[in-house]
């Protein structure tokens, strides 16, 4: 089981195989799920919020950060706020159009065939600032990959649109789960605040016609 660790989190977990792990902010990592051992995976990131799978088997990694795209490469030191890397340098930046937003989250990579080609390596990642869906491509660059900035999939004039996670079905149609709420950080205003909304959650369904 691979998962992510937040951003101003102090954690210190072990397995029962004496495995132990202590992470500060940004990481990712993985665990056996009879919970017998727990490690590293990478290091860095602010606030990795997603994770994704190619049919290659490589993992990707949505932040929420100007860079939010991350091929995740194992044992890999990712930018983060005055993180050092490991001594041999940062992986590297796959982002060729960076986006403005510090609200990155939810991540899917489309490797189907039922949407046109053009879609086929299309990384998906949802912004909560900008009530958008962005859309990039993965192309290959050497021996790694890069995203190339493809139009935006979904623009939302309403700013309650809270795109928060995103992800394929069995039926090949693209979901997205919508918060949908006017105040969407916890550290905004009290929890108890009348602006939060608790009723109008949201589940959009994506098809191609």
């Amino acid at each position: 089981l691979y998962a992510t660790h937040g951003y101003n989190n102090d954690s210190r977990v072990a397995g029962r195989d004496g495995s132990q792990v202590h992470f500060n902010s940004g990481n990712t990592y993985r665990i056996r799920l009879d919970g017998s051992r727990i490690e590293p995976f990478t290091r860095g990131q602010v606030n990795p919020y997603g994770l994704a799978f190619d049919p290659r088997g490589d993992l990707y990694s949505s932040d929420c950060h100007s860079d939010p795209i991350y091929l995740l490469l194992p044992g890999g030191y990712y930018p983060s706020f005055g993180k050092p890397h490991d001594g041999l340098g940062f992986a590297p930046n796959m982002m060729e159009q960076i986006r403005g937003s510090t609200a990155i989250d939810g991540i899917s990579y489309y490797a189907d065939n039922l949407w046109p080609a053009e879609y086929h390596d299309s990384v998906f990642i949802g912004d909560v600032m900008t009530s958008r869906v962005y859309r990039d491509l993965a192309a290959e660059r050497g021996s790694g990959r890069i995203t190339r900035a493809r139009p935006d999939f979904v623009i939302s004039d309403d700013p309650w649109f809270r795109p928060v996670d995103t992800t394929f079905g069995p039926d090949g149609a693209f979901y997205i789960a919508d918060f949908y709420n006017r105040i969407i950080g916890h550290y905004e205003v009290p929890i108890n605040h009348p602006g939060r909304d608790r009723e109008r959650g949201r589940i959009w369904r994506v098809v191609y016609e």
